[in-house]
């Protein structure tokens, strides 16, 4: 048995290697290269320069936007990954759920969640440019009242001074919390990106949107900013509606206004 590549193999890893020499990102290969954690934004930007090429789901069948390569390419193309070294698709979606879709799901299945799976990108934006101040009020006031107890009632005055060594934290907190924070609105669904040490996104379809609602604290009114809650048909009972918090007033106003009119002119899908 000869196991050494063929000429024809040889030339595809050359193309895969040169590809991944010029368009993988600088900043992206240099986070693999020290072992620090990539980023969503760089898992986004990358399986965009791979959807382009067309190797986003390198293992799927043609017809459902794969690439047909026999397992011998697809060895290759793994291997480059790791020697370069570049991120790995989409791991989840591309070699879980992808697979089970289009091997067991309907036509419909098929047509509609696919193409999502290997090219997940959405138009996320930012809150509102003060809704780290929002994320500060409720902590801060917490420690603020714990502290004041603590020294008035009991006179821990040293324990007091340590809580208040928490505001520092709570402020740096908000920021980066805000800073992380995304939320995107497309024709089709409603996404949140939430969190800091550990990330969370929610999505709601377009399509089982039942009810929308805009509210504003008097903190919310002070600073132009306001929340939305979608609910949502089938909604977990545990997590509730979605909640897309701290938008600056006018584009909440904006959104609820959107999302009504397709809410009166779609038919709810459960």
């Amino acid at each position: 048995m000869d196991l050494r590549f063929t000429p024809e193999e040889i030339a595809f890893r050359d193309e895969v290697r040169s590809f991944f020499r010029d368009h993988l990102p600088d900043d992206i290969r240099e986070k693999l290269v020290d072992g620090e954690h990539i980023a969503k934004d760089d898992m986004v930007r990358w399986t965009h320069i791979l959807n382009e090429k067309g190797w986003a789901v390198p293992h799927w069948p043609e017809e459902y936007g794969g690439t047909g390569w026999d397992p011998m390419r697809q060895y290759i193309f793994l291997e480059e990954l790791q020697k370069t070294p570049a991120p790995s698709p989409l791991p989840f979606g591309v070699n879980m759920v992808g697979p089970v879709i289009y091997t067991f799901g309907n036509e419909a299945q098929k047509k509609h969640f696919l193409p999502r799976i290997g090219w997940p990108d959405l138009p996320w934006q930012r809150l509102h440019p003060r809704a780290w101040r929002r994320l500060f009020v409720v902590p801060s006031l917490i420690t603020l009242v714990v502290a004041a107890q603590g020294w008035w009632f009991w006179g821990w005055d040293r324990l007091a001074l340590l809580v208040l060594l928490l505001l520092p934290f709570w402020a740096a907190r908000a920021v980066v919390l805000a800073r992380r924070a995304r939320y995107a609105v497309t024709d089709e669904v409603v996404a949140t990106r939430w969190g800091w040490l550990e990330v969370t996104w929610r999505f709601a379809e377009i399509g089982k949107l039942q009810a929308v609602q805009l509210t504003r604290s008097p903190f919310d009114r002070r600073h132009g900013m306001a929340t939305l809650w979608l609910d949502t048909a089938g909604a977990s009972q545990i997590e509730g509606g979605l909640r897309i918090p701290y938008l600056p007033e006018a584009e909440a106003r904006r959104i609820k206004a959107e999302l009504e009119k397709r809410l009166a002119h779609s038919r709810l899908r459960w």
